[in-house]
C-alpha cells in the first residue's frame, strides 16, 4: 500500500540523476548518482512525443529516470504520489544553442591614429596561426556551475541546454547540461557536444580577418590544415621517414571531429550566410548543423532539399514605433515585410520538410520565447510541428534521442507540467523537472476549487466556503451554524493544499492534503498531538462540471501578409523571368560587328540566344512582338571594374597578399544597385576586390539577374580573374601612424613582395610535385594544400586573368617586366590614367586598359590624368574600356562613353565599344556577348534614343532572353511599392503588439570603391 504521509512531502521531489548519455558525438560525462527517489504522477494528460498522448496516464520516475509510463501502471509502494488531474505533462524543452556568455561587446571603432596593429598571435601556446581560432577550448571542462541564463530557460520549459561558446570564427566545443539548479559542488549533466563555427572572428585583435570573404578563407584553410594534420600524425605512427609535425592543440581538435564525423553548429547572420556557410561545410565534407536567424523564408527556394538541419530563433521584428504613414515614409519596404513575414519561417521550413529545432537565443525572456512559439503557430505552425522542433528534433540534432526528446521508459526525467495546452496563451507552466528535481514555475491552480466542503473532527462539524477567482482562491472557516469565521491561513501549491484554523477554545489545526474533485483528501495534526486521515467533501457552490478549469483551443486564422517577391524587398519580382521568344523590329540596330549601325532591322531571340537579325524575318507563333520604331537596340553594357552585389567588405586588405579570398564567395544578391544598373542598360560586371594589397582577392564576373541566387548571378562560361594593385593604397601612404608597420612601404617594396610571392608559389609546386615522384610512394604525408599559393600557380599557368589597379606609368612599367620574366601576361590595367605615356609599352606587352572617362585629380598620383586619355591609348591600338568602380557610376556608363566623342573625337560606334564589346574581350567572354550576332547570348537593351545620348532611356533590358527591366513596368512597381508600405504601415500603427524605436530602421547599403574599409568583424 502506498504511504499516505509521503503524499504530502513535497520537498522529496528534488532529485539528482546519474547516467549515460548514448550520444552520436561520444560525449564526456561528469555525473553523480546518489539518490534512490522515486514520485508518480497519475491522472494526467501525458504527452509522451509529438505524435502519441496518454488521456489519463500515469508516469513513474527513480533516479532522474523514467522508470514506467501508460495507463495501467503499478506504483511501487515507497513512490511518492501526486495526484495529476487536469494537468499535461510534457517533455522537457531541448535548446541545441544556448551562448554560453554574452555576445561580446563591440569593439569600438578602430582609430589610425590611435590603435596598432596586430599581424600576429599575442600567445606562445601550441594553437594555430590566427586567434580567431579557438577550437581548443571546451566548455564541458568549464560549465559546471549553473549559468544565469539557465532559470529564465527553465520558465520557458527548457530542461536542456546545449551550451555554446561565443567567440570566434571556430569557437571550440559546446557543453549539453541539465538545466536543474545545482547545489554547490554538485554534478548533473555535463557532455562535451557540437563544435561552433561563425564568420565572425569576436575579440581577436588580430587584424585578419576584416572582411566577411577573409573570413570564409580563413575557414577553407583551416579544415585543409586539419586534414593535413591528421595524416600527417597518422603518417609519422607508420612511417620513421615521416617528418615530425609540431603539436598543435587547434589543429588536433578540430581534425578530431572531422575523422569521427562529429556535429558542427554553425552560426550565421542571414540566409545568404547560410548559403556562404554550406559551401565551405560541403566542402570540407562536415556534419554540420546551421543556427540561423530565421530569414530563410526570404528565400525559401534556396533551401529545398536542405536535410542538413537549421535551429532558428523567434524572435521577430517588432512593430516600429511611428504615429502615421507619413512618419514612416522613409523604411524600406524590405523591413517593413520583414515585420508581416518572419512569423511565416516556421511553417515555410515545416512545409518543406526541413529538419529544424528552436531556440531560444535571441530572446530576453521566457515570456518572448513562449509568445513567440505560439506567435509562429498563428502563422501556421502546427502544434505537432512545434513540438518536435522543441523536443525530438533538436534531440536528434545532438545524438541524444535515446534518453531524450520523448517520454518513455528508461528516459531522463526531465518533464514540464502545465494546467492545460502548453501552446494556448492562457496556460501556465506549473512545474518543471530537470534531471529528476522540481522547479516550481507559476503558483497557478491547476483546479478550481471554489464551493462550500463539510469537515467534521472530534464530534465538531466546520464549513469551509473557499471562494475568489479560478487562479487564486481563500478559505474561510466556520463551526457549525457560526457565522463569524475562525482564525485560518489558507495556501496552495501544486494540486496540494494547506489549511490552518484555531478554534475559539484556542485548539489549532493544520491540514495538508491532496484536492481531486468531490474532495480534498489528506491529514490534520491537532495542537494536543493528534494526527488523523481526514476527507473535506464537496458539498456545493460552484457546479462540478466547472471545476476541472478547461482552456480553450481556438482556431487561428491566417493572417494577412504582403507576397513574397524575388527578392524579398522593393523592385523584387513576383515571379521570376522567364526565358522569352521576341522579336524586336524596326530597331536602329547597334551591331558592335563591321556590318556597324543599321537601321530598320529586326533581332529574333529564342532559347536565351539571338536566332537571327536583319530585315523580313520570319518569327515562330506566339512570339512577343517589339516595335522599335524610332528606338536603338544595342548589346547590355558590360562594367569591367565593379563593386557592387558584395557583401561585407570589399577588401581584405589586413595582408599584403589576399589570393585566397574570393568575391564569389559573397555575392549579395540583394543589392538594389543590380536593378538599378539594370535600369541603365548593364547586364554584366566583374565584381573586383579593392586595391588595399598589392596582391588582392580573386574576383567574380556575373551577369545581374536580378532576383537570383547567388550561385545563378555568376557567369558560368567566364574565366577566372584575381586583382592586383599599384600605388599609394597598397603601401598604405595616407592610412597613418599605426600603418607603418606593414611590408611593403615603397613602391620598389611592392615589386619584391610580388616577386617573392610567385617564387613561393613556384617552390610550392616544386614540392607538391617532389611528392609525386618519391614521397607518395614512400607513404608520406602530401604536402600541406595552401589556398594562397594555389591561386597564384593558377596566374603562371595562365589559368587566371589580373586586372590590376594602376595609375603612375613606372609602377606600369615595373609589373609588365616583372610579369613577362615570371612569364605570364598582366591581362588588365585598370585605371591606368597615365596610360597614354607608355600606349606602345602595354601595346607590346598585349595588355588592355580599363580607364574612367574624367576622372583626375582626386589624389596625388592622378595630377597627370587627362580625359583624353582612353581616345589617345585606343588611337594606339590598344582595346580600351570605359568601367565605373562607383556603384552610381555604372548605371550611366552609357555617358561615360560618349564623353570621349567630345574629348578625343571618336566615332560613336567606338565610343560604344569601350562599354560593351571591350569589356567583352577584356574578360574573354567575347564569345558570348558584346555584339549582336547570332548564336550569342541574348543580352540586349532597347533604348529610347540614341545610347550615348545623355537623354537616353532605358526601356527594356534582356539577359539570357528574360526580361529583368521594363521601363513600364518598372513605373507600375513604384506605385505598387507605396501602396504596400502604406498597407503595411497602417497594419503596423493599428497592432496593438509592444512596438519599437524607429531608430532601428536599416541604413542602405554602403556603396563601395577600391579603397572601401567597411568589413565584417
Amino acid at each position: 500500500m502506498i504511504k499516505t504521509r509521503q503524499l504530502f512531502i513535497l520537498s522529496l521531489l528534488f532529485i539528482n540523476i546519474g547516467c549515460k548519455i548514448y550520444a552520436q558525438t561520444q560525449p564526456y560525462i561528469k555525473l553523480s548518482s546518489d539518490l534512490t527517489e522515486i514520485f508518480a504522477i497519475k491522472n494526467a494528460k501525458i504527452i509522451l512525443s509529438p505524435d502519441k498522448t496518454l488521456d489519463k496516464g500515469t508516469i513513474v520516475v527513480k533516479d532522474g529516470i523514467i522508470l514506467s509510463v501508460g495507463t495501467n501502471i503499478k506504483i511501487p509502494e515507497e513512490a511518492v504520489v501526486y495526484e495529476g488531474n487536469g494537468q499535461w505533462i510534457y517533455p522537457g524543452w531541448i535548446d541545441p544553442y544556448t551562448l554560453f556568455a554574452p555576445i561580446p561587446t563591440e569593439r569600438a571603432e578602430f582609430n589610425r591614429e590611435r590603435d596598432a596593429i596586430q599581424y600576429e598571435k599575442n600567445n606562445e601556446q601550441a594553437l594555430y596561426w590566427n586567434e580567431a581560432i579557438r577550437a581548443h577550448l571546451s566548455l564541458a571542462e568549464k560549465a559546471e556551475s549553473t549559468p544565469p541564463i539557465f532559470s529564465e530557460l527553465r520558465n520557458a520549459g527548457f530542461t536542456l541546454s546545449n551550451l555554446m561558446p561565443s567567440d570566434g570564427i571556430i569557437r571550440g566545443t559546446g557543453s549539453l547540461m541539465s538545466t536543474a539548479e545545482r547545489k554547490i559542488g554538485e554534478k548533473l549533466r555535463i557532455a562535451e557536444t557540437t563544435m561552433g563555427l561563425s564568420f565572425s572572428k569576436g575579440t581577436s585583435s588580430q587584424n585578419y580577418p576584416s572582411s566577411l570573404m577573409g573570413a570564409i578563407a580563413l575557414l577553407r584553410q583551416v579544415f585543409i590544415d586539419a586534414s593535413h594534420y591528421a595524416k600527417s600524425q597518422a603518417a609519422s605512427l607508420k612511417n620513421p621517414e615521416q617528418p615530425p609535425i609540431p603539436v598543435n592543440l587547434s589543429l588536433e581538435k578540430i581534425s578530431g571531429y572531422l575523422n569521427s564525423k562529429k556535429v558542427f553548429i554553425f552560426e550565421t547572420s542571414s540566409w545568404q550566410h547560410t548559403l556562404a556557410a554550406q559551401k565551405i561545410i560541403q566542402e570540407a565534407d562536415l556534419k554540420c548543423i546551421y543556427k540561423t536567424t530565421g530569414d530563410e523564408y526570404k528565400r525559401a527556394d534556396a533551401f529545398a532539399g536542405f536535410h542538413s538541419g537549421i535551429i532558428i530563433p523567434v524572435r521577430f521584428p517588432k512593430a516600429l514605433d511611428i504615429r502615421s504613414t507619413q512618419e514612416g515614409r522613409g523604411i524600406p519596404l524590405g523591413q517593413l515585410k520583414e515585420w508581416e513575414q518572419a512569423p511565416l519561417n516556421p511553417s515555410l521550413m515545416a512545409k518543406m520538410k526541413i529538419p529544424f529545432a528552436f531556440t531560444m537565443s535571441g530572446c530576453s525572456t521566457a515570456a518572448e520565447f513562449s509568445e513567440g512559439i505560439r506567435k509562429a503557430i498563428q502563422y501556421g505552425l502546427t502544434e505537432k510541428e512545434a513540438l518536435h522542433a522543441l523536443t525530438l528534433t533538436p534531440a536528434r540534432f545532438l545524438g541524444i534521442e535515446e534518453n531524450a526528446g520523448t517520454l518513455d521508459k528508461g528516459k531522463w526525467a526531465d518533464m514540464i507540467v502545465s494546467n492545460g495546452n502548453i501552446f494556448m496563451p492562457e496556460t501556465k507552466i506549473l512545474t518543471v523537472i530537470a534531471s529528476g528535481k522540481r522547479h516550481e514555475i507559476n503558483k497557478v491552480l491547476p483546479f478550481d476549487m471554489r464551493g462550500e466542503y463539510r469537515l467534521t473532527q472530534a464530534g465538531n462539524n466546520y464549513r469551509i466556503l473557499i471562494k475568489g477567482d479560478s487562479l487564486k482562491q481563500e478559505a474561510s472557516v466556520f463551526k457549525g451554524k457560526d457565522t463569524i469565521p475562525l482564525k485560518s491561513i489558507f495556501e496552495t501549491s501544486f494540486n496540494t493544499v494547506s489549511l490552518v484554523f484555531i478554534t475559539k477554545d484556542s485548539i489549532r489545526y493544520d491540514m495538508k492534503g491532496i484536492w481531486s474533485p468531490k474532495e480534498i483528501t489528506g491529514t490534520l495534526n491537532d495542537s494536543k498531538g493528534g494526527l488523523s486521515p481526514v476527507s473535506l467533501l464537496y458539498s456545493g457552490g460552484v457546479p462540478l462540471d466547472t471545476l476541472i478549469r478547461k482552456l480553450p483551443n481556438r482556431p487561428i486564422k491566417p493572417k494577412d501578409i504582403s507576397p513574397f517577391t524575388f527578392p524579398d524587398k522593393a523592385y523584387g519580382f513576383a515571379n521570376l523571368p522567364e526565358v522569352e521568344t521576341c522579336l524586336f523590329k524596326n530597331v536602329t540596330l547597334w551591331t558592335n560587328t563591321d556590318k556597324g549601325v543599321l537601321r530598320n532591322q529586326e533581332v529574333l531571340i529564342e532559347k536565351g540566344k539571338i536566332s537571327a537579325w536583319g530585315q523580313g524575318l520570319k518569327v515562330p507563333e506566339k512570339t512577343k512582338i517589339i516595335d522599335g520604331t524610332g528606338k536603338h537596340l544595342t548589346t547590355g553594357i558590360i562594367d569591367e571594374h565593379s563593386h557592387i552585389g558584395i557583401l561585407h567588405g570589399v577588401n581584405e586588405g589586413t595582408h599584403s597578399v589576399s589570393a585566397e579570398v574570393r568575391i564569389g564567395d559573397v555575392l549579395d544578391t540583394e543589392d538594389i544597385n543590380i536593378y538599378r544598373q539594370l535600369g541603365g542598360g548593364v547586364t554584366c560586371a566583374q565584381l573586383l576586390h579593392g586595391s588595399a594589397n598589392p596582391i588582392g582577392g580573386q574576383s567574380q564576373i556575373i551577369k545581374l539577374r536580378w532576383g537570383g541566387l547567388p550561385e545563378e548571378m555568376k557567369f558560368a562560361e567566364a574565366p577566372s580573374f584575381i586583382k592586383f594593385a599599384l600605388g599609394e593604397n597598397v603601401k598604405q601612404s595616407n592610412w597613418g601612424s599605426n600603418y607603418t608597420n606593414r611590408y611593403p612601404q615603397t613602391r620598389m617594396g611592392v615589386e619584391q613582395l610580388m616577386q617573392d610571392a610567385f617564387l613561393s608559389a613556384i617552390d610550392y609546386r616544386n614540392r607538391q610535385e617532389a611528392w609525386q615522384k618519391e614521397g607518395k610512394s614512400k607513404q608520406l604525408a602530401p604536402p600541406a594544400r595552401n589556398l594562397q599559393m594555389e591561386a597564384l600557380l593558377e596566374i603562371l599557368d595562365g589559368k587566371r586573368h589580373i586586372t590590376c589597379h594602376s595609375y603612375v606609368q613606372s609602377e606600369v612599367i615595373m609589373l609588365m617586366r616583372l610579369a613577362e620574366k615570371m612569364r605570364f601576361r598582366i591581362n588588365t590595367f585598370t585605371h591606368i590614367l597615365e596610360g597614354y605615356k607608355i600606349a606602345d609599352k602595354l601595346k607590346a606587352h598585349g595588355a588592355f586598359a580599363s580607364t574612367f572617362s574624367d576622372w583626375w585629380a582626386y589624389k596625388y598620383e592622378v595630377m597627370d590624368a587627362i580625359p583624353y586619355n582612353a581616345a589617345l591609348l585606343s588611337q594606339q591600338g590598344i582595346t580600351v574600356c570605359i568601367n565605373s568602380d562607383d556603384a552610381e557610376m555604372g548605371r550611366r556608363l552609357n555617358q561615360e562613353a560618349g564623353k570621349s566623342v567630345k574629348y578625343g573625337g571618336m566615332t560613336e560606334e567606338e565610343a560604344w565599344k569601350m562599354v560593351t564589346l571591350n569589356p567583352a574581350k577584356a574578360l574573354h567572354i567575347d564569345k558570348f556577348v558584346g555584339s549582336i550576332e547570332k548564336g550569342k547570348d541574348a543580352d540586349l537593351v532597347l533604348w529610347s534614343d540614341n545610347p550615348l545620348s545623355i537623354y537616353a532611356k532605358v526601356l527594356y533590358t534582356y539577359i539570357d532572353g528574360k526580361c529583368y527591366f521594363d521601363a513600364e513596368k518598372d513605373k507600375a512597381m513604384q506605385q505598387a511599392i507605396q501602396n504596400e508600405k502604406n498597407r503595411v504601415l497602417s497594419k503596423m500603427i493599428e497592432s496593438n503588439e509592444i512596438k519599437t524605436d524607429p531608430a532601428t530602421i536599416k541604413k542602405e547599403k554602403t556603396l563601395y570603391h577600391c579603397d572601401s574599409e567597411e568589413g565584417y568583424e
